[in-house]
């Protein structure tokens, strides 16, 4: 790369992806709780620091072209109310933060509690629990990654949102087709992602660049 700014640009992006690193001291602008845990998970990764590191969590003074992401208002707030309650205070439970977390977001970004998201669970209205889960929301779909979860809702069998966020990834309605994605049968509002997957660096993407590079003739399928 020609510059500092270029390599912060593609470190920035492989974290966002899942990039199997592990930091000393992880920085990570107020968001959302899961966000500041995710984050947390990125330092100390295989206990290379045994006296421990510090999550540095700051908040964006929005002053010189610098601005709070438009959708971090309400998860930040929720936030901010969990650490002056103490909640991150000594040993803490990742599971039942996020929990907590996600249920006042909800609350707040949608005006009804967060029984809707039990509901789209019990009905099996995946897409739905995906929706009330989401902490930025755009516009996506719900495609699944993992074999078994996709047969497992083919036998309509109930599953739960802990299981659907392991087993999938939200991507850009407008690259369904582009990917030639496929409904899965029975879930027309459920697509399944038939490409490579790689859960350890990748994700998706390991798929998406084989894509692009048959597509531009750098590859090509025996």
């Amino acid at each position: 790369r020609e510059s500092s700014s270029d390599w912060t640009l593609v470190a920035t992006s492989l974290m966002e992806a899942g990039v199997d690193l592990s930091f000393r001291s992880p920085f990570r602008e107020r968001f959302a709780t899961t966000s500041l845990i995710q984050i947390g998970g990125r330092g100390n990764r295989n206990f290379e620091w045994p006296e421990g590191i510090i999550v540095q969590d700051f908040i964006v003074s929005h002053v010189d072209g610098l601005k709070q992401h438009p959708e971090a208002a309400i998860s930040a707030s929720v936030l901010e109310e969990l650490f002056k309650e103490g909640r991150f205070d000594g040993q803490i439970d990742p599971a039942d933060l996020v929990t907590t977390a996600m249920k006042r977001e909800i609350r707040r970004r949608t005006q009804r509690t967060s029984d809707g998201l039990v509901a789209a669970e019990s009905e099996r209205r995946y897409p739905d629990v995906a929706v009330l889960g989401r902490v930025i929301d755009t516009d996506t779909r719900l495609v699944l990654v993992d074999r078994t979860l996709r047969d497992r809702i083919i036998e309509h069998e109930q599953l739960s949102f802990g299981e659907i966020l392991l087993g999938s990834v939200q991507i850009l309605s407008k690259r369904i087709d582009f990917f030639a994605l496929e409904p899965v049968a029975g879930r027309e509002e459920v697509y399944w992602w038939p490409h490579p997957y790689d859960p350890s660096l990748l994700g998706y993407m390991q798929g998406a660049l084989a894509l692009s590079s048959i597509a531009h003739g750098d590859a090509f399928i025996i």
